[in-house]
C-alpha cells in the first residue's frame, strides 16, 4: 500500500508513476537504498552479559528483544570473551537494481473491501477452526 513507508522512497516514487503493464529498471546507490555501511553500529558484549550464548550462531542474525523494542543483528564472531553484534541493515553500503513491473492498481476503495472481506469469515478462519475441532 502505497504511503505507508513499506517501500524505499525513490522506489515508491518511481511505481507512481508508472502505468498498469509498465516495467522499469531503477538503480538506487547505497545511500538512496538502505544507508551506508557504518562501523559505529558494530558493537561488542562481554560473554558474562550473555545469556545462552549458544543462541548466537555465528554469521546468522537473531532478533534482540531491547528496552526500545526489537532489534535486528548479525553475529558476526565469538572473540576475545565478546560477542560481535552487527546492527547494520544487510544490505548497507551496497548498491542496488530493481526491476518493476506494475501489475494493476487498486481504487483505494476496492482495496478497503478486500481488506474488510477478508476480516470476515474468510477461509484463513475457516481453515483455522476446523483444525481446532481436528485437535
Amino acid at each position: 500500500i502505497m504511503g505507508e513507508g513499506r517501500l524505499l522512497p525513490r522506489i515508491e516514487m518511481v511505481v507512481r508513476q508508472m502505468n498498469p503493464g509498465e516495467t522499469r529498471h531503477i538503480h538506487l546507490n547505497a545511500r538512496e537504498a538502505f544507508g551506508p555501511y557504518r562501523r559505529s553500529l558494530v558493537m561488542s558484549v562481554p560473554l558474562s552479559m550473555v545469556p545462552n550464548i549458544e543462541d548466537y550462531p555465528v554469521g546468522e542474525y537473531v532478533i534482540l528483544n531491547t528496552d526500545a523494542g526489537s532489534v535486528r543483528v548479525k553475529v558476526l564472531k565469538i572473540e576475545d570473551g565478546n560477542l560481535f553484534l552487527d546492527q547494520n541493515h544487510e544490505l548497507a553500503g551496497k548498491d542496488l537494481d530493481f526491476y518493476l513491473e506494475l501489475d494493476h492498481v487498486h481504487a483505494p476503495n476496492a482495496l478497503a473491501e478486500e481488506q474488510h472481506k477478508h476480516t470476515e469469515k474468510c477461509s484463513c478462519e475457516i481453515l483455522r477452526d476446523s483444525l481446532q475441532r481436528e485437535a
